[in-house]
């Protein structure tokens, strides 16, 4: 078998599963992939891909009114374990 991927899907919604289900289906044929993933994403994934563990989000972010924020922003002001 070719390389080991560890393959992380957000959780939110399933336009980011659906897309990664295809991605990680592909990279099945010649690598040892295991799919982390939360959420709606989760079910989603486990009823298609072999060997997929859920975890936990490690920010969530919101819309502000702020116009734009920086990576340094979101350090920040999203406390870790959140």
């Amino acid at each position: 078998m070719g390389l080991r991927i560890l393959y992380g899907v957000n959780g939110e919604g399933l336009g980011h599963a659906t897309r990664s289900q295809v991605v990680a289906g592909a990279l099945l044929e010649r690598h040892d992939v295991r799919v982390v993933t939360s959420g709606g994403a989760l079910a989603y994934l486990r009823g298609r891909l072999p060997d997929v563990e859920e975890v936990f989000p490690l920010l969530a972010l919101s819309v502000r009114s702020k116009p734009r924020t920086t990576g340094v922003d979101l350090a920040t002001e999203v406390p870790l374990g959140a």
